[in-house]
C-alpha cells in the first residue's frame, strides 16, 4: 500500500497524486497518466496544479490501480 493519495483528476486518465512529502513546507506530488502509462517526476503540488485542468477526483478510484499501470519517466 502506497502513502500516496489522489489530490485531483484531469480527464479520465491523468491524476495528481500527493507523495506525502514536503519541500520547504510545501506539499509534493506527481502526475500519473494511465493512458501514457507514466508517472512524472515530483514537483510541488501548487506548481503541478497550475499545469492542468484539475478537478476533484471521481469517487471510487483506487490509488493502487493507478500505480499498478504507470512507470517512472
Amino acid at each position: 500500500m502506497s502513502d500516496m493519495t489522489i489530490v485531483a483528476q484531469d480527464g479520465p486518465t491523468r491524476f495528481l497524486l500527493s507523495t506525502g512529502a514536503k519541500r520547504s513546507g510545501v506539499p509534493v506530488g506527481q502526475i500519473a497518466d494511465t493512458l501514457e502509462r507514466v508517472i512524472y517526476p515530483s514537483a510541488t503540488i501548487p506548481s503541478l496544479m497550475a499545469r492542468g485542468n484539475w478537478r476533484d477526483p471521481k469517487p471510487g478510484i483506487n490509488i493502487d490501480d493507478i500505480l499498478a499501470v504507470v512507470d517512472p519517466v
